[in-house]
């Protein structure tokens, strides 16, 4: 052999296997050993992990890379501001959490829609902080301590401050929609007369609709007739007085999420046709996993068990516990219409889902 040239170095056989393992055990935090007859057991791939472990809470989708990889690049000047408005509750919190996790799509060809999206989503998050105010004022963070702690410009620091508030905010979600506005609507109510100023005041603003003149071409023959319309989504409601067959009807025409302000402030008004329930539950959810771990809302996971075994699928939500991370999800298999619930240990995280970590 000529000693010129360095000894080529033969490929240990299983050294693929072994990394496999030791990335998987430090993926989920689980010994060598248990993180080996895991990978055994359920023919994990490199990178895939079980649900029941881990974190993700960006996970890859490019409507959404652009605008979180923006946010990495954040000036500590804007990062500062950012952090106290995370910090500035019951009305602030929301338009932060709204711009930290932003809408997104589904994978192509999956049959999952728009996720983290919805008119109204900072109105029905103020609504929800307003009700664990009512409800639960213990939840609530000491503002002095939350204002210092903004001071560090983490807004995970500020997290660790507001997670019994976001956790009571999220667990009412699981009830019934059609019982929980009519809650919501009275906390509203309650907080207009509340003796804390920034209650009263996130109180007054969702009561208070910016209105602007609109035209709408009349579709009634009686010139006398009042008319009244509403349309399905949370950013309009139109009222208005029909004088003559002809003429134009000029109305006022709420500004977004106002139509979820008006209703709020009467608990005796029905709800809106949609309001963005969903989008709210997926933003508490990413919010939730990044103290928590588990995995958001958009995740690819692959089933385990049932009859659905081998089947690719999106997290939709999270299921939550008391404590601690998601004890389930509910998840869209591709090509469905319809969301099943799986526990963690049933399915597996597909690899590349974590664009950016929080």
């Amino acid at each position: 052999m000529n000693d010129t040239h360095p000894r080529r170095r033969n490929p240990r056989p299983g050294r693929a296997r072994k990394r496999a393992i030791r990335e998987q055990a430090a993926r989920t935090g689980v010994p060598y050993s248990v993180a080996a007859r895991v990978i055994a057991d359920l023919g994990l791939q490199p990178g895939e992990s079980v649900a029941s472990h881990g974190r993700t809470i960006y996970p890859a989708d490019p409507l959404r890379q652009s605008l979180v990889e923006q946010r990495e690049r954040r000036s500590f000047t804007e990062r500062l501001a950012d952090t106290r408005l995370a910090a500035s509750l019951p009305a602030g919190r929301p338009h932060h959490l709204v711009n930290r996790f932003p809408p997104g799509r589904g994978l192509t060809g999956s049959g999952v829609g728009r996720l983290y999206h919805g008119e109204g989503r900072p109105e029905l998050l103020t609504m929800l902080y307003l009700a664990v105010a009512a409800e639960s004022p213990a939840l609530l963070p000491d503002p002095a301590g939350l204002a210092w702690v903004a001071e560090m410009a983490e807004e995970t620091a500020v997290d660790m401050e507001c997670a019994e508030l976001d956790r009571a905010a999220r667990s009412m979600l699981e009830n019934d929609t059609s019982t929980l506005w009519p809650r919501l609507a009275a906390s509203v109510k309650s907080a207009l007369s509340s003796p804390d100023p920034l209650l009263r005041q996130a109180a007054t603003t969702l009561t208070t609709a910016q209105a602007q003149p609109t035209t709408i071409t009349p579709t009634r023959s009686s010139p006398d007739e009042a008319i009244t319309s509403t349309r399905p989504s949370l950013d309009a409601a139109v009222t208005s007085t029909r004088p003559s067959p002809d003429a134009a009807i000029t109305s006022t025409r709420s500004s977004p999420g106002a139509a979820i302000t008006h209703l709020a402030a009467a608990a005796a008004l029905p709800s809106p046709s949609a309001p963005p329930f969903d989008g709210v539950r997926q933003i508490l959810d990413a919010l939730l996993m990044v103290a928590e771990d588990g995995h958001a809302p958009g995740t690819r996971v692959r089933v385990l068990a049932g009859p659905n075994r081998g089947r690719t699928a999106t997290i939709i939500t999270a299921v939550w516990g008391a404590a601690g991370p998601p004890i389930a999800y509910r998840v869209q298999l591709d090509g469905a219409t319809t969301t099943l619930g799986m526990a963690a240990g049933e399915l597996i995280v597909l690899a590349g889902q974590e664009s950016h970590p929080a």
